[in-house]
């Protein structure tokens, strides 16, 4: 959960997303392209922090339907959300139709949703019942798994490709990009 949202809130996030943020916003942000590590100015992120915006629903508030009328604002002002993230879930009460009607505003809108969830432990088997509960309206799970000098990203789900092989792909937890594993 993000420091800025208070526990048992929700946090959602309108608009692109930098890749590989840095804890240090005046200095150059690396981030991949199609495998290429690309160098992000302070004015590119800049540009990405201006375009964000991030509304925060109190405990047991948040519907898709406020999330619909937060998207029509931004659209309403000229900021069409290409990322909304969704932080703070709690996949066990979220109601079936919620998640169908999150999706459908993603479609509408052309946009990826990441919703973000706890595990019980550091290390997930399979995909957890709550999330295997919401079936064909998740795309794609990834589980986090902390390792000794980087965080392993773990495919749990993968739209309806039965190869979950390994990702390859990591995350450097001290300066949060993604890098080959």
């Amino acid at each position: 959960m993000s420091p800025d949202c208070p526990p048992g809130s929700w946090m959602v996030q309108l608009g692109p997303l930098g890749e590989g943020a840095e804890p240090d916003r005046t200095a150059p942000v690396l981030h991949y392209e199609d495998g290429v590590v690309e160098r992000q100015s302070v004015e590119q992120r800049a540009e990405i922090d201006r375009l964000r915006s991030i509304r925060v629903y109190p405990p047991n508030t948040f519907t898709a339907s406020k999330l619909r009328d937060a998207v029509k604002l931004e659209i309403d002002s000229e900021a069409r959300p290409s990322l909304l993230i969704l932080e703070g879930l709690d996949c066990q009460k979220l109601p079936h139709d919620e998640v169908s009607e999150i999706k459908a505003l993603a479609a509408e809108l052309e946009a990826e949703v990441w919703i973000s969830s706890a595990a019980a432990g550091e290390r997930v088997a399979g995909l957890p019942g709550p999330l295997r509960k919401l079936g064909d309206r998740i795309s794609v799970v990834l589980a986090l798994e902390p390792d000794d000098r980087v965080v392993a990203l773990r495919a749990l789900k993968d739209h309806d490709n039965a190869d979950l092989s390994s990702l390859h792909v990591s995350l450097d937890p001290r300066t949060l990009l993604l890098v080959r594993s």
